[in-house]
């Protein structure tokens, strides 16, 4: 349904996580750790209060944003493999949250590149959302 809606967005986050994986898993990876524990920070203050349900909230939704887009990605990725272009569509979509589903079966192993997969696209939509709100502000 993502890739029907805004096929751009799609296409762009699945060229920008592919572009650069290594940078994305970091900055995904880093968030995991880092945005709970400003947000359980920003709980200590009576104004950070409110600032941390409301931030508190956009991180859960950059998770399931993630772990929908994750499989996008991923379709993205076995497309680029098998034609040798990156092709951001319903079918590449759907096989791509099958393999994704399928891996998570296997111990272990499965979950880690499933998890890596849900990484690179947080680290992405973190670093785009940084950009977008600090970097151009300035």
């Amino acid at each position: 349904l993502v890739v029907l809606l805004v096929r751009r967005l799609a296409l762009s986050i699945s060229a920008g996580v592919l572009e650069r994986p290594a940078r994305s898993l970091l900055i995904g990876f880093i968030s995991v750790f880092m945005i709970p524990i400003a947000v359980m920070i920003l709980f200590v203050t009576i104004l950070g209060f409110v600032v941390g349900i409301a931030a508190g909230a956009v991180f859960a939704v950059l998770l399931i944003a993630a772990k929908i887009l994750a499989a996008i990605v991923a379709g993205s990725l076995l497309s680029f493999w098998i034609r040798k272009e990156v092709r951001v569509t319903v079918g590449w979509t759907v096989l791509g949250a099958v393999v994704l589903a399928v891996l998570s079966l296997i111990p272990i192993i499965g979950w880690l590149i499933s998890a890596a997969f849900t990484l690179m696209v947080l680290g992405f939509l973190v670093e785009r959302l940084y950009g977008y709100f600090v970097v151009a502000r300035q």
